[in-house]
């Protein structure tokens, strides 16, 4: 029998080995160059303790509890925080959207946004602040993106709405105009 009819379950143990190899080689090649990226690009993801830090309790923010930073929140556990403290709510939909409606009290800032206006959003808010990212709806991948932006520079408690601000109008219906603070 030739080799070229042969199916991988017919194959020598001896072939199966050098294939598990081969494979393991190209993940590992692979996994040491992206550390490698990491470390040398400014975009890479940042390793510190820093940014595995729990966040510093204050009596100005409500922390999130048993939650991840990064990880997901639906609205009506938003509205609770609400209640009881201060919270940033980030609109990551592009700037005209944010303007025709937005969440009252929400900021705007894309992830697809110019350098200043980050740096801007930086230098105002602190790193231990809790922060709720919403963007158009459950297929816009803006929040998610920004969260991820945000970690990557040092925020601690950053949570995103997977529903997004479609959804947020279905729960409350409250839509504004130009009346929230830009970023």
């Amino acid at each position: 029998m030739s080799r070229k009819n042969e199916t991988p379950a017919r194959r020598s143990p001896g072939a199966w080995n050098l294939l598990c190899i081969r494979l393991a080689t190209i993940i590992g090649i692979s996994g040491a160059a992206g550390f490698a990226y990491n470390a040398v690009h400014d975009a890479g993801v940042k390793w510190s303790a820093t940014a595995a830090a729990k966040p510093a309790k204050t009596d100005q923010y409500v922390t999130f509890p048993f939650a991840p930073n990064g990880s997901t929140i639906s609205w009506p556990e938003v509205f609770d925080l609400q209640d009881q403290g201060k919270l940033l709510l980030v609109d990551a939909r592009y700037r005209a959207y944010w303007q025709a409606g937005n969440i009252p009290g929400s900021v705007q800032l894309n992830p697809e946004g110019a350098k200043v206006r980050f740096d801007e959003f930086y230098a105002k808010y602190p790193k231990d602040i809790p922060i709720v990212i919403y963007c158009g709806g459950p297929d816009c991948p803006f929040s998610k993106n920004l969260a991820i932006l945000l970690m990557q520079e040092g925020y601690l408690n950053v949570r995103y709405v997977p529903g997004g601000y479609e959804e947020w109008l279905q729960l409350s219906g409250k839509v504004t105009g130009h009346e929230g603070h830009n970023h």
